[in-house]
């Protein structure tokens, strides 16, 4: 199945998005500092949805279904970026990597991920227990050998080390735990993860 989908609603946005929109969101906070609870009431003032609508949006790792919300969140973050972290990003940038992973803001964070920032203040694992980042390493592993791709030497070693916070950040802030491996949503998103971490290469 496609990482991309696509809504049919016509009352909704008709834009195709990709999977792991959540831990988009979660990484534009890390770079906000924004701590880790609070983040769904964050959502609703900024898309002006719900509290359960944002919620939805974050537990269902999908962006906000009407285009008006997203293109309301996707304002506010960019006078953020601009006002804290003099990131400048115009609000299709932030549209664009929130809903697709791609776009300036995308290649600057890939940038930054490379520089003192790095990986570390986009995705930092730092106060996430070490047992619970093996666990979701491993689960990465399993699901490699189920694509008959291994992570550990047809990945590079910073795009796997990136995986790894990218997921341990997304299973954490969405208390995945024990059911990591009966949860077949998070199995395909950790696949189109791969397969994105893998295609860097190519």
């Amino acid at each position: 199945m496609s990482a991309l989908k696509k809504h049919h609603d016509p009352i909704l946005t008709d834009k195709p998005y990709l999977a792991g929109f959540a831990i988009r969101f979660h990484a534009l906070c890390d770079i906000l500092e924004m701590k880790k609870f609070g983040r769904t009431k964050f959502l609703t003032r900024i898309s002006q949805l719900s509290w359960s609508g944002a919620k939805a949006c974050l537990d269902e790792d999908r962006p906000p279904k009407r285009e008006l919300a997203i293109n309301s969140a996707s304002l506010e973050i960019s006078k953020l970026l601009k006002q804290q972290r003099r990131i400048n990003v115009t609000p299709k940038d932030v549209e664009d990597y929130l809903v697709v992973g791609s776009g300036p803001l995308e290649s600057q964070i890939q940038i930054n991920d490379d520089k003192e920032m790095g990986a570390r203040l986009a995705w930092d694992i730092s106060q996430i227990p070490y047992s619970f980042n093996a666990q979701v390493m491993l689960m990465i592993h399993k699901v490699g050998n189920e694509m008959d791709i291994d992570v550990f030497t047809e990945l590079e070693e910073q795009q796997l080390e990136l995986l790894n916070r990218k997921m341990t950040i997304h299973c954490y802030y969405s208390d995945i735990d024990n059911n990591m491996e009966s949860d077949e949503s998070l199995k395909e998103l950790i696949r189109s993860m791969i397969i994105v971490a893998r295609a860097k290469l190519q």
